[in-house]
């Protein structure tokens, strides 16, 4: 197959930039895709209008990554953000284990899920669109994932309300919303904040960072995927 490349740009309204990509197949036809990007918002890619010969009875798309939709919510080009790690305070885990052997059962991963409902909820109520959090590992729930990383963004003017949150996690506030909304860990949470041991720590590594060095990392390091299906599932819907 031979497949050559060729790009040209022009400048739209809002500083838009459409690139269109033109690729030569068997039977000659133009293939295109638009990349939008401006300065002030994460870059676009939206599907190209095409299905090879071979395929087609599918639709191609593109669909974007979990991290590229959650940034979206949050980014502002004029805001500054903090991006820091947490994870499981060892003081908590020693204390844990310890009830845990006393009554033979092993520790569940799933209390970081009930501690992360907390504070998303927090910080959704008290500052909407200016955090996001995500596993720095997916598979949050195999049985050591309780000890791996979280990563949190957040727009420095709720940074000190994330904070507030983090140390408050064993407040009333705080266990309230997990013993209505997330419960099942609800005997670990309640043993930790009766010993007030705190259950989350922050890790040193912290990244400050400014919205147009933030979309520069949204575009050039997180994906799109390209995705099919058959024509004939889409049109049922």
């Amino acid at each position: 197959m031979n497949i050559s490349q060729h790009r040209s740009h022009k400048k739209l309204n809002l500083g838009i930039t459409k690139s269109k990509i033109i690729l030569e197949h068997n039977d000659n036809r133009e293939i295109s895709s638009v990349i939008e990007d401006s300065a002030d918002k994460i870059m676009i890619i939206n599907t190209p209008d095409f299905n090879f010969p071979c395929y087609e009875m599918e639709n191609s798309y593109f669909e974007q990554s979990d991290l590229r939709s959650k940034m979206e919510e949050i980014f502002d080009i004029d805001s500054k953000y903090t991006v820091l790690m947490t994870t499981i305070n060892p003081q908590a885990v020693k204390a844990l284990e310890s009830q845990r052997r006393e009554e033979g059962n092993p520790l569940a991963p799933m209390l970081m899920d009930s501690y992360m409902y907390a504070i998303e909820t927090q910080m959704s109520n008290r500052h909407p669109h200016s955090y996001i959090t995500y596993p720095l590992v997916n598979g949050m729930h195999h049985r050591d994932g309780l000890f791996w990383p979280r990563i949190h963004v957040i727009k420095d003017i709720s940074r000190n309300e994330f904070y507030n949150i983090l140390n408050g996690l064993n407040n009333d506030i705080s266990y309230k919303i997990m013993e209505n909304g997330h419960n099942r860990m609800i005997t670990e949470v309640n043993f930790l904040k009766k010993r007030n041991i705190l259950p989350l720590i922050v890790l040193p590594n912290e990244w400050k960072v400014d919205g147009p060095n933030l979309k520069n990392a949204v575009d050039f390091l997180t994906r799109y995927y390209c995705c099919s299906e058959s024509r004939n599932n889409r049109d049922d819907d």
